[in-house]
C-alpha cells in the first residue's frame, strides 16, 4: 500500500508515495518509493528464482504504412508472397527514381512507378523491376513509413547530423541531452508525442539514448476555437436562382442544405445579405427568407 492513499472508493493508481504495509518475514518494501519498491521487488524475484524482468513496451495502434512516395522505404522483399528483410549490412534503403508521385494507374502506391525497385538476393542489391523473373529477384514493398519513423527521433540527430556511424554519438547526447520544451497542440499528444516517447524509451533502454524521456517540457497550446457559419437553402424551390431560409424557419422545409458562410460577412449574428451575395455571385438573385431581427432574443436570419 501506499501511505495516505485512500481506496475506499477506488484503487489508487499513482506510481508515487511511500510503501507501507509490505513487508513479510523475509522480504520487506515499507518505507521505499514506489519506483524504488518496484526496482527491490524485480531484483529480489530475480536473485530468488521467482521469475525473470522482461521489458514489454506497448502503443496503441498506429497506421505504420502508407501509400506514398514520401517516407522511408521499408527494406522488406516478398518471395512466395512472404515477406522476407534485406541484409543490415545493406541498409538504408534509398528511395528510386520515379517519373510522378502518384498511384500507378492499376492502383499501386507511387513507388509502383519504380523501374530500379527489386531485390536481388543473390548479389544483395536494387535491381530493375524486368529482372524478377530470375529465380534470385524479388519484388520490393511499394508502401513507406509515416513520418513517426523518422521524426520520433529527429532531435537526437539533431544534436549530431554529420555523424555517419551512429545516429548520435555518446558525447553529444550527454551534452545536449533532451529537449527543455516541447510545444504543441491537442493533435500532439495523442499523435506525434506519445510516439517519440515510445521511440526514446527503447533506444533509452538499448543504450543509444541517454535520458528516459524525449522531451522536459510539455506545452499543450490548445485548438482554435471558431465559430462554424452556416445559411441554409431551400433545395425544392428556387433552385435556378437560390432560396435560403433561417435557422428558425428551416424546420418548415422537407430538405435544406447548410452552406458555409465566410465568418467575415456575419456580425452580432445577422448575415450581411449583400455581401454574401458579392462572396458567392452565384447567389446574386437569391431570395431569402427570414425571421424579424429581435436585438433583444438575439433571433436572426443567420446560424453560428
Amino acid at each position: 500500500m501506499i501511505e495516505g492513499a485512500d481506496v475506499s472508493e477506488e484503487s489508487y493508481d499513482a506510481k508515487e508515495g511511500i510503501v507501507c504495509n509490505s513487508s513479510s518475514s523475509k522480504f520487506s518494501l515499507n518505507g521505499l518509493t514506489v519506483k524504488e519498491a518496484i526496482a527491490a521487488t524485480k531484483k529480489y524475484v530475480t536473485e530468488h528464482n521467482l521469475g525473470r524482468v522482461k521489458v514489454n513496451y506497448r502503443l496503441r495502434d498506429a497506421i505504420f504504412s502508407r501509400q506514398r512516395y514520401w517516407g522511408e522505404p521499408f527494406p522488406v522483399y516478398y518471395k512466395d508472397d512472404m515477406p522476407y528483410m534485406i541484409p543490415k549490412e545493406c541498409l538504408p534503403l534509398l528511395l528510386p527514381e520515379i517519373d510522378e508521385y502518384k498511384p500507378t494507374e492499376t492502383g499501386e502506391p507511387p513507388l509502383g512507378r519504380a523501374k530500379m525497385w527489386a531485390w536481388d538476393t543473390k548479389f544483395d542489391k536494387v535491381v530493375s523491376k524486368d529482372e524478377i523473373d530470375n529465380k534470385t529477384v524479388f519484388p520490393l514493398e511499394l508502401n513507406t513509413m509515416p513520418g513517426f519513423a523518422g521524426s520520433s527521433a529527429y532531435y537526437l540527430r539533431y544534436m549530431d547530423p554529420k555523424n555517419e556511424k551512429a545516429l548520435v554519438s555518446r558525447e553529444a547526447d550527454e551534452y545536449w541531452r533532451n529537449v527543455d520544451l516541447y510545444v504543441g497542440g491537442t493533435e500532439h499528444a495523442t499523435g506525434h508525442l506519445i510516439y517519440s516517447r515510445f521511440w526514446n524509451k527503447f533506444l533509452f533502454d538499448s543504450g543509444y539514448s541517454c535520458e528516459d524521456e524525449p522531451f522536459k517540457k510539455l506545452v499543450n497550446q490548445g485548438m482554435i476555437q471558431g465559430r462554424s457559419n452556416f445559411v441554409y437553402r431551400i433545395e425544392d424551390e428556387g433552385a435556378d436562382k437560390g432560396k435560403f431560409v433561417s435557422l428558425n424557419l428551416k424546420e418548415n422545409y422537407k430538405e435544406v442544405t447548410p452552406i458555409h458562410v465566410d465568418v467575415n460577412i456575419v456580425s452580432a449574428d445577422v448575415l450581411d445579405i449583400e455581401a454574401f451575395k458579392a462572396w458567392r455571385p452565384e447567389y446574386e438573385h437569391a431570395e431569402f427568407i427570414l425571421v424579424e431581427v429581435d436585438v433583444q432574443c438575439g433571433q436572426s436570419g443567420y446560424d453560428r
